[in-house]
């Protein structure tokens, strides 16, 4: 059986090792097919790598790679390849004799893209899946229908959309012939309020996704959806997204927020998000990562000392006294999270120091799709990347595990299992044990919880303390965060200073 084909944009040439897998040496000297490729691609044509072989684990190759021997090269076999081609989470047919084609994401600049939801139409959708590789020779979209999504983001309008076709045939006997897709999730800028786009335009986050499928997508370590398209408005700052629907793709399930994740989930998120950080960690801290990835606490929704906003939380309903109480969170657990607000710039200059690395920041369940390793990487899929920036590893975990769990109450035992697992498979990914040890670890994961809870008295801004209580997701973030606080004792904490 010949090697895969994998099609990949020239951009991650440099971080692949070409070769064969039937017992030769696997070489990363320049191929004359990765030659041919680059003066193809020159030349305006396909881009076609042949036999892509991926290094220890979806890393990117460093010293200790390129210094193991063959032998233990070549025990990477097309297992590796497989596995990354499952990651790129991207639109895979193949056919007999072992090829395999991954469509390329595609992000066009477009000066008039549709506004709101209602303004897309079959022309668009049509466009959309050619760029996306999607839509074969000869098949056009004929009717759409598209309907609001019932977890509809705070950011962003999202909705699903059917899709009837003309000219599609259905036997394809070389399997290279792309089947579109039934049902696509549509992402476009707007919001349940006009404070959250506001917010969201502030912190230029609808661009921020669009970055996140155009230079990260493509080798994330983690499940993502498949974009096949990504447009965005320069004038306007508008972007829309056509991904992938998550409940097409086998063996994936979704856990809704309010009714919470269990240990099984929480954990399957550890190792996930340990992935994602150990592919992008920097012991340099920001200057490691990308110069145009703000941190975290440069994000509003993720600041957790902005005085505007925390002054007006501090005379809400969030934490009067009576209103606490009758939630479940008052005494204790409310003298707790005051000493945290009271602590917000001390938090928010600790998450900016030490090692550092990509975050998605926003993984709560409601985010998220679970389900086994043949559909999601690490029995994970990560949806929603407005937020990513640079932050501290373990604080992304405590952000899920403060919100998102339900079947047991924030413990020193609970969450200590998670923080395990997670740094277990951090320091398994190539982040040196002695350089970050399972203690620093630690300490960090409640940083995180710290700053989970202090960021989300960002709640105010989104509308009046009462009127976000009554929605029963924002309560429940926002109260299960003041729980995980005095569950652990973080306030307790002599110092968040990064060790």
């Amino acid at each position: 059986m010949p090697p895969p084909t994998i099609l990949l944009p020239r951009a991650l040439s440099d971080h692949i090792v070409l070769g064969r897998t039937d017992g030769d040496d696997v070489s990363s000297a320049t191929s004359s097919s990765q030659q041919e490729h680059h003066e193809e691609e020159a030349a305006g044509g396909s881009s076609e790598i042949i036999c892509i072989h991926l290094l220890d684990n979806h890393r990117l190759p460093d010293e200790e790679d390129q210094q193991q021997s063959p032998e233990s090269r070549r025990r990477r076999s097309m297992k590796d390849v497989v596995s990354f081609v499952i990651n790129a989470n991207r639109f895979v047919p193949s056919r007999d004799d072992g090829d395999r084609v991954v469509y390329s994401r595609t992000l066009s600049s477009m000066p008039n893209i549709p506004q709101a939801m209602n303004d897309i139409d079959v022309s668009f959708i049509e466009k959309g899946l050619k760029l996306g590789g999607a839509l074969p020779d000869g098949a056009r979209v004929s009717a759409i229908d598209i309907k609001p999504l019932s977890l509809n983001g705070f950011l962003s309008d999202v909705g699903r959309c059917h899709i009837t076709y003309e000219g599609v045939v259905d036997n394809d006997e070389d399997g290279m012939t792309p089947t579109p897709p039934a049902r696509l999730v549509i992402k476009l800028a707007g919001a349940q309020s006009e404070a959250g786009e506001e917010i969201a335009r502030e912190n230029n986050l609808y661009h921020m996704e669009a970055e996140f499928f155009r230079k990260f997508a493509e080798y994330a370590s983690v499940g993502t959806p498949h974009c096949y398209a990504a447009f965005e408005d320069s004038k306007f700052g508008n972007v829309i997204l056509l991904l992938e629907d998550l409940q097409d793709r086998d063996g994936l399930y979704f856990v809704n927020q309010l009714e919470g994740i269990r240990r099984k989930e929480m954990m399957d998120m550890a190792v996930s998000l340990s992935a994602l950080h150990a592919q992008h960690w920097s012991w340099e801290g920001a200057a490691g990562l990308p110069a145009w990835l703000p941190h975290c606490t440069d994000i509003t929704v993720r600041n957790p000392c902005n005085p505007a906003h925390m002054e007006r939380y501090l005379s809400s309903a969030f934490v009067d006294e009576a209103h606490c109480a009758s939630r479940g969170v008052g005494g204790e657990v409310r003298k707790a999270c005051l000493q945290i607000t009271e602590r917000a710039d001390e938090i928010r200059e600790a998450m900016k120091r030490g090692a550092l690395t990509l975050c998605h920041n926003d993984a709560r369940s409601d985010n998220v799709f679970f389900g086994d390793r043949s559909g999601a990487p690490g029995g994970v899929v990560l949806l929603d990347w407005q937020i990513m920036s640079t932050g501290v590893g373990a604080a992304d975990l405590a952000f899920v595990a403060s919100n998102s769990v339900t079947d047991e109450p924030p413990s020193e035992a609970r969450d200590k299992a998670y923080v395990k697992a997670y740094w277990e498979s951090l320091t398994s990914r190539g982040v040196d044990p002695d350089r970050y040890s399972f203690d620093a670890c630690w300490h960090d994961y409640l940083l995180g919880i710290a700053w989970t809870y202090a960021c989300l008295t960002v709640f105010i801004e989104f509308g009046e303390a009462e009127q976000m209580l009554e929605d029963p997701l924002c309560r429940a973030m926002h109260d299960r965060s003041m729980l995980a606080v005095e569950g652990l004792r973080v306030h307790e904490l002599e110092t968040f200073a990064r060790h």
